[in-house]
């Protein structure tokens, strides 16, 4: 079951119409796994999580710096 995350992507100058909480889906953590492991790149558990953390991190920060503005 995957998780949902809601993230507010609005802005401070948008209007209470404007704004909305996009959900953003992270991936699993099995399939972080797989995609890691068949890049050739075998991690640990725990870094699987961190680098998982941290691209869903700058995903975000994409979406919302780049994409909605």
């Amino acid at each position: 079951m995957k998780k949902n995350t809601p993230i507010n992507l609005s802005t401070d100058t948008q209007s209470e119409n404007e704004k909305s909480n996009h959900v953003f889906q992270k991936i699993s953590f099995e399939k972080s796994k797989k995609i890691l492991n068949d890049h050739n790149l075998n991690l640990t558990e725990n870094e699987i999580k961190e680098v998982m953390e941290f691209i869903h991190k700058l995903a975000e920060l994409t979406i919302k710096e780049f994409i909605l503005k």
